[in-house]
């Protein structure tokens, strides 16, 4: 900073910029705190820099810094997948390695908040060794989905149908605030049935789950995570005003693919990760802070908003294709 102001002319130290190529700064520091600077600058971008730098990450209590704890173990974790070949090729992986190896920090970085228990209660104890687990369903959206069921009278009773299901489900108590989609190749037929349709209707039963009073309405989000072919969003689903579920989607993000891109391609994907690890806990602030009011059940309906459009199979001519 003082080298800064001292300049005369515009130097690029006035836009915090240090370029260890400019001979200026020898006058400002010793060839040893450069060389420093230069050994740290340049070892991090490699998986060996990588695994490193996170084994010396200074933790002084783990049971309370969290994400320190977090980065540190899941940079090891993803740096040691370079060390054989400089290179990793995802696209080779079948979904559920994917889910649970390169991308596992998706789900692990809950580890310790209020959202572990529910959440890893079906199987995924792969924190701490490989475990891994099937689909879990969506309570929120099998409520839906089975809603208009009734006592046997005239007609009997109907079966319980099936819900759709995610790869994770996140959890807080009984109440879900996200999931992550994971589909190992590029099929966009996969994308539209899934990411396009399917999803977005377990995600709206979830925020309605959730909405159980005005204060909460216009105020609270879900999440997924949709990890396509190597690559992965953020959606954030909420209802800014009125009676529309809203879902924003960040643009892709590919994996690391070579040693030399590790650190470039990595950092984005933690950000996204605790982005939307952010956004579930400033939901689950709000709900601590409201209390769920007593009422009178109407027959599972949402006390305001309409629930899921659901077609019905056409019966009039045969046709298994749903009615309009």
């Amino acid at each position: 900073m003082n080298f800064a102001l001292e300049c005369n002319f515009y130097h690029p130290s006035q836009s915090l910029i240090l370029d260890l190529t400019d001979k200026n700064w020898r006058k400002v520091f010793t060839e040893d705190d450069l060389e420093g600077r230069r050994v740290t600058s340049n070892t991090k971008k490699t998986s060996v820099g990588v695994y490193q730098y996170a084994k010396a990450v200074k933790i002084d209590d783990p049971s309370t810094e969290h994400l320190k704890v977090w980065m540190s173990r899941e940079l090891q974790n993803i740096a040691h997948l370079f060390f054989k070949s400089r290179s990793f090729n995802i696209a080779e992986m079948p979904e559920t390695d994917q889910q649970y190896i390169p991308f596992g920090f998706f789900n692990t970085i809950f580890v310790g908040s209020v959202v572990e228990q529910d959440m890893f209660k079906d199987g995924f104890n792969l924190i701490f060794f490989p475990c891994y687990s099937t689909e879990t369903s969506s309570e929120a959206n099998a409520n839906a989905i089975n809603s208009s069921r009734q006592l046997s009278s005239i007609t009997a009773i109907n079966k319980r149908k099936m819900d759709r299901r995610g790869d994770t489900i996140y959890k807080y108590g009984g109440r879900e605030l996200g999931c992550c989609e994971v589909a190992a190749a590029n099929d966009p037929t996969k994308m539209f049935r899934d990411c396009s349709l399917k999803m977005p209707l377990v995600s709206r039963d979830m925020l309605l789950q959730l909405t159980y009073d005005l204060s909460l309405l216009h105020n609270s989000h879900v999440i997924r995570f949709s990890i396509t072919g190597g690559n992965a969003s953020l959606l954030d689903i909420n209802i800014p005003a009125e009676y529309i579920t809203r879902v924003g989607k960040t643009d892709p993000l590919e994996f690391p693919h070579s040693d030399a891109k590790l650190v470039s391609m990595l950092l984005p994907l933690f950000t996204l990760a605790y982005n939307g690890k952010k956004i579930i806990d400033e939901t689950v602030e709000l709900l601590d802070s409201v209390s769920r009011p007593i009422t009178t059940s109407t027959g599972g309906e949402h006390w305001c908003l309409p629930g899921n459009f659901l077609p019905t199979p056409s019966t009039s001519s045969g046709s298994t294709s749903p009615s309009k």
